[in-house]
């Protein structure tokens, strides 16, 4: 009989937990029947009227009527039992047999061909599997009802009062104890030992029904909880991939590769770049908003108002409070899954992403909403300059993540079946050489297999469109110059990033103060000349990686920034901060500029430049102006010195000319100080004369 049972109940069509328990019905039924039949036949024989034995036949049957209608404790054993066997024979058998050996064939994954297992979104097996917990709990509830209050309600004593219309006393009887009432009835007193025993035996059928019931009940709760959390989760897909089939819960593979990630990108991260120092101490919180900044310079706009401009977005824009924000819902979108970031260089892109692979190596990602990632993974687009990347596969893609130099299978079986808890990052669409060929990649050569090989940027076009890993998040970063080359594809999600909270920025200088006074720059003019260089060897291509110094600033460099020299100074005396294509030739790329959205010319679009800040262009026009010979810096002070829009740029033309004797700066000194006085003299006489 078990092994016919266990035939009937296959374990694939519940789950480990639920088909335990179904399973334990049968050896609850064999035990409980084999107990109480035993106690059945030890009660006939053990039955005793000692004051009527001849009347012991039919008390025995008056007990029965009264204990044990309407039938023995045994038969009630088959009653509670084989019910509960048969609605799980009949569900797994005639409910869900076909559907789940089909589906079970359909979502074995092939490690020789890789590919998103098939979801099957109708939700058939899961309405049968909770229907049929739900008849085995109420079932399970039932019975001890009817045990306690129909069945069995007065349980099984042990002394019974047998009336009896007509008694035959024994000859001779000692222990002859019956009353006659109206010369016809008599009471005898019956003894049934077996009754404790039953009523023992009876209290446990009930405990294990109750048991039953509420492992059904914990099992009914589980999938409704489950439910609330994902209505994926009822698909006939995934609930027999995760309910049924995935016995083990998640794999061991899986669960330790992700933990072994997350430990080694949480020690990648731990300190902030080129410092000893801790990222998340050190890390700047950024200034976000949704879209991209209109800055609209007018001639109107006073200094401060223009120094302040890269912190006010555009009409319209929502402000990303958190890192979290960015792959949350809000009135601009419900779902963002392609999400861009455009930001300046050096605004804090490539940090951004660091923090972002921190906080989710440590947990922290997301951690306050319902959405979570299972994976993520950051990829820089100068990784595929080379030869050696033009074409790759999916798999490839994420196998250069792991040391072992590929991704395992059940995780990359993981990450193809679950792709909304993937996300991917790609930072520097700028530093990829072949960028502009992501606009052209139309032809999407090829299929979408996971395995086959494509030019990375083909690549890069499907997992943005969702032809391949459909439904994961994919996060780029890129600078304003080549925003243009990702313009045909369609993001959910479109972010600046305008710069960086006062307020954390205060907190990391105070984190310096640990620094010596003689690392530190003394003067404005030292603080913009460290920031010049940095700005050219962190980013202009043809300088990136040069050793880093002033030297090499001065004698490799100083062609190079003559452009943006004049253009800066150019701009100051037109009172232009917009610049066309042709002005900053050459300098696109330096990180000095910020691409604002092109301008239609005569039915032509032009590319529009800005520099990142105001005083980074006052700076570049006053390092042009230190270069004037002495007659033309006599003439340019006489005439400027009064006038405000030229006043930081005269203070970095003085930075720029201390330390030196020439005529030039003693021409200088003298012309300023007597602008300068004679300027505070027609303040004063202005004063007098209106006072």
């Amino acid at each position: 009989m078990e092994t016919a049972v266990k035939e009937c109940l296959s374990s694939k069509y519940f789950s480990s937990f639920g088909y335990i328990v179904a399973l334990s019905y049968l050896p609850a039924l064999i035990t409980f029947a084999g107990y109480t039949g035993s106690l059945r036949t030890s009660e006939r024989r053990s039955f005793r009227c000692p004051s009527s034995p001849d009347s012991r036949d039919d008390c025995l049957v008056k007990y029965d009527e009264q204990y044990n209608s309407p039938f023995p404790l045994y038969g009630f054993v088959f009653v509670c039992f084989v019910p509960l066997l048969v609605v799980c024979i009949a569900y797994s058998w005639c409910f869900v047999k076909s559907r789940v050996d089909e589906l079970e064939t359909a979502l074995k994954p092939d490690p020789e061909n890789p590919r998103p297992l098939p979801r099957v979104t109708t939700r058939r097996v899961f309405f049968s599997y909770f229907l049929h917990l739900l008849v085995r709990f109420v079932l399970g509830i039932l019975f001890p009802v009817l045990q306690n209050f129909v069945f069995y309600p007065s349980g099984f004593p042990t002394e019974f009062v047998c009336v009896s219309p007509t008694v035959k006393p024994a000859v001779n009887s000692t222990h002859f104890n019956a009353t006659k009432h109206d010369g016809a009835v008599v009471v005898i007193n019956c003894d049934n030992s077996v009754g404790s025993d039953n009523a023992i035996c009876a209290k446990g059928i009930w405990i294990v029904n109750i048991l039953f019931a509420f492992l059904v009940f914990g099992e009914l709760c589980y999938l409704l909880v489950r439910r609330l959390n994902s209505v994926e989760f009822t698909y006939d897909s995934e609930f027999c991939q995760k309910h049924f089939f995935n016995k083990s819960g998640t794999p061991v593979t899986l669960r330790d590769t992700t933990l072994r990630m997350k430990t080694r990108m949480g020690q990648d991260t731990e300190l902030y770049p080129e410092s000893n120092r801790a990222l998340d101490d050190m890390y700047v919180d950024l200034v976000i908003y949704t879209g991209r900044a209109e800055h609209a310079f007018t001639d109107l706009l006073k200094r401060h108002e223009i120094f302040d401009i890269y912190l006010k977005p555009q009409h319209g824009s929502i402000a990303i409070e958190k890192l979290d924000g960015l792959f949350l819902p809000n009135k601009d979108t419900q779902d963002p899954r392609k999400i861009l970031i455009v930001g300046r260089p050096g605004i804090g892109k490539s940090l951004l992403c660091d923090k972002m692979l921190r906080d989710w190596s440590k947990g922290d990602l997301l951690r306050d909403s319902n959405k979570s990632f299972q994976h993520l993974f950051l990829f820089q687009f100068r990784w595929f300059n080379t030869e050696t990347t033009e074409k790759i596969s999916l798999k490839q893609l994420l196998s250069r993540l792991y040391s072992e130099g590929r991704i395992d299978n059940e995780v990359f079986q993981d990450v193809l079946d679950n792709p909304e808890k993937v996300l991917l990052v790609f930072d520097g669409l700028d530093e990829f050489k072949h960028h502009e060929s992501c606009s052209k990649e139309e032809q999407a050569q090829g299929g979408n297999s996971a395995i086959e090989e494509m030019p990375f940027s083909a690549l890069y076009v499907k997992l943005v469109k969702g032809k391949q890993l459909s439904g994961a998040t994919v996060l780029t970063t890129c600078r304003p110059n080549v925003e243009q080359s990702v313009a045909s594809l369609k993001f959910d999600r479109k972010v600046e990033i305008m710069g960086f909270t006062p307020e954390k920025v205060q907190e990391v200088d105070q984190l310096h103060e640990k620094e010596t006074a003689s690392t530190l720059p003394t003067t404005s003019t030292e603080v913009y000349e460290g920031a010049l260089r940095l700005f050219l060897f962190k980013h202009h291509p043809e300088f990136k990686g040069l050793p880093y110094g002033r030297c090499c600033l001065l004698r490799s460099c100083r062609s190079n920034f003559v452009p943006s020299r004049i253009t800066g100074k150019k701009g100051i005396e037109e009172g232009r901060l917009v610049f066309d294509s042709t002005e900053v030739k050459g300098m696109e790329n330096c990180g000095l500029f910020n691409r604002m959205p092109d301008s239609k010319v005569s039915r032509r679009w032009r590319a529009n430049f800005c520099f990142i800040h105001l005083t980074l262009q006052e700076f570049l026009a006053a390092r042009e102006i230190a270069k004037m010979e002495p007659s033309d810096l006599s003439d340019f002070i006489t005439s400027n010195a009064s006038d405000p829009k030229w006043h930081l740029v005269i203070q970095f033309v003085a930075g720029l000319l201390h330390g030196k004797d020439n005529e030039a700066v003693n021409s200088f000194v003298s012309l300023l100080h007597d602008s300068l006085t004679q300027s505070s003299l027609n303040i004063e006489t202005n004063r007098r004369l209106y006072s």
